[in-house]
């Protein structure tokens, strides 16, 4: 009888370690999120430039991107000050890498060049601006604008 025990003991190991349970079926882990893409820079923005003596204009940037793109049309309207050179329109082009904003424009009516680099944060552009004229510098400061809408 010992014989047929260890037998019947040894087919039913045998049959259990063969043997598979189903667990009912779990969702696979979902990817983390992804980190939000950089703001767009499609859009709308004002704001104001402030010189290194304290010269304050309001400005206004009319952005489209595509892809790392971005090219526009730039409009100045006097702050404490007037406009410099009377440029009140100018044309943008330029790139946007991540949350850097790189920017030149050139100026109206007098086709002088100025370049606006920054950082993109939410719905607000900041950082500095320098103009030549020329090849020399004529100007340098801060530049703030803001999405509107």
């Amino acid at each position: 009888m010992i014989g047929f025990r260890s037998a019947f003991a040894g087919a039913l190991m045998l049959l259990g370690a063969c043997a598979t349970v189903s667990e009912p079926s779990k969702p696979a882990p979902s990817a983390p999120p992804e980190q939000a893409a950089a703001t767009p820079a499609s859009g709308t923005w004002q704001g104001t430039t402030t010189s290194r003596g304290n010269e304050i204009r309001n400005i206004t940037l009319r952005i489209s991107q595509t892809g790392a793109e971005i090219t526009g049309d730039y409009g100045c309207v006097a702050g404490n000050t007037a406009c410099r050179n009377l440029n009140d329109s100018g044309t943008v082009s330029g790139k946007l890498t991540g949350n850097s904003f790189a920017v030149a424009i050139i100026m109206s009516p007098d086709n002088s060049r100025c370049y606006f680099t920054g950082t993109v944060v939410e719905s607000v552009i900041h950082g500095g601006y320098q103009c030549l004229a020329d090849g020399r510098f004529v100007e340098l400061g801060s530049w703030r604008v803001k999405r509107l809408g």
